[in-house]
């Protein structure tokens, strides 16, 4: 059940109750010291209802099923690959589901079948927020997430991994991240470094090096799509993969099993992907939103039509990162030049307005009906492991994250 504004407003209000303002900032203050310049956290908690929570872990189930599926597989996979296929693992399922919490309860917006942006930020949030303020609620949903991170990938304590990230400008303002995640993993007895993935040399016996080490396993935040996109930038590191894909967490394949088209399949589950549970079925298509292929109709016009306006339509590209190509709401001109220019690369969903959250002021007041979240909710390995929330519509390293607590 979805919390009605007034019940969100006295949960806020209870919480500044409980807590000087000094508090909120102290800790806002203190996390940005520990990330570092260029990300934003918020100082308000996103609650999210108990009810509304135990569908998250449900669909989040659902939908590593449907990521496993080999039927769905067959069908998203039509085309060739700059990649070879190797089959999949229950490790290489790392990634999140992204939702609107709406008046009509949750809604599946995005599924990233990567290591999602600034994972290794939630627990540490989570944690710092919990130990410097008063909240009533059940915490600590991301409790264990970079332990399972780390077993995933690492095969638990001990383990040697490479963090192999992009060197490219576009990735420059998440190395800060990258550091970060590498100390969380040693942290946890991982021997993990940090290395740009270009730099790998191949072994005379399989082994994947990087500045004389050589590793047990890889641990790719080498987004896909950008992958895909500069071959030449990561020649070496394709040529790695081909030879050691075993070593590689998550399977970079997940870009394209992770794209958009998915969205546009959840209404059909039952005709698409037979082999789902009913009850993943069911779970997901409560969640879901319309959606088609963009190349789906004769004319811009139609589109229009089938979404009943304009506003009610958002554009996204197939394969993208970060909010790349979106239009939310777009006018004619917009749909019109996407219809005639990228209607094979695109997709169009039902547009699905976020529930309207309190903002604190400077003065310590709540300016009521502000700030619009996506909630993010992560799984590691096939199974969920903790979530956060993002301010909607920014790009997810300058948006405040915040932790979630459960009303």
């Amino acid at each position: 059940m979805v919390c009605p504004t007034f019940e969100l407003e006295c949960l806020y209000r209870n919480l500044l109750l409980n807590n000087p303002l000094s508090a909120f900032q102290l800790y806002a203050n203190t996390i940005g010291h520990r990330t570092g310049n260029g990300y934003a956290f918020g100082r308000l908690p996103f609650y999210l209802p108990e009810g509304m929570y135990v569908e998250v872990e449900a669909c989040v189930r659902a939908i590593t099923s449907l990521l496993a599926s080999s039927l769905y597989r067959d069908r998203i996979l039509t085309g060739s690959s700059f990649l070879p296929y190797p089959a999949l693992r229950s490790e290489d399922l790392i990634g999140s589901v992204d939702f609107h919490l709406g008046e009509h309860g949750l809604k599946i917006i995005e599924v990233n079948f990567n290591v999602p942006g600034l994972i290794g930020f939630a627990e540490l949030l989570e944690s710092a927020y919990y130990r410097m303020l008063s909240v009533v609620g059940r915490t600590h949903l991301c409790a264990g997430l970079m332990l399972a991170l780390a077993d995933t990938v690492g095969g638990g304590r001990g383990g040697r991994v490479a963090i192999a990230v992009s060197h490219l400008p576009m990735s420059q303002p998440f190395l800060r991240h990258y550091r970060i995640l590498a100390e969380e993993m040693r942290a946890l007895g991982v021997d993990a470094d940090l290395v740009f993935a270009r730099d790998v040399v191949i072994g005379s016996a399989g082994e994947l090096i990087w500045d004389n080490r050589s590793y047990d396993s890889v641990l790719s935040l080498v987004i896909p799509a950008i992958w895909e996109q500069y071959p030449s930038e990561f020649s070496a590191y394709s040529a790695a993969f081909a030879v050691s894909p075993h070593r590689f967490y998550p399977n970079p394949v997940g870009g394209q099993l992770g794209s958009k088209l998915l969205l546009t399949m959840l209404g059909d589950l039952e005709t698409l992907v037979p082999d789902l549970l009913a009850k993943e079925r069911t779970c997901l298509e409560r969640a879901t939103l319309a959606a088609k292929p963009l190349n789906y109709f004769s004319n811009a016009e139609e589109a229009i039509a089938t979404f009943g306006g304009l506003c009610r339509m958002v554009l996204k590209p197939t394969h993208s990162y970060g909010s790349q190509g979106v239009i939310v709401q777009p006018i004619q001109t917009d749909l019109n030049r996407v219809f005639d220019r990228l209607r094979d690369g695109y997709i169009v969903q039902d547009y699905y307005a976020p529930l309207r959250y309190p903002a604190l002021q400077t003065d310590g007041s709540l300016l009521l009906e502000q700030t619009r979240f996506e909630l993010r909710a992560f799984f590691v390995g096939g199974r969920f492991a903790g979530a956060t929330a993002y301010e909607f519509g920014k790009g997810t390293h300058q948006c405040p994250m915040v932790p979630v607590v459960l009303c």
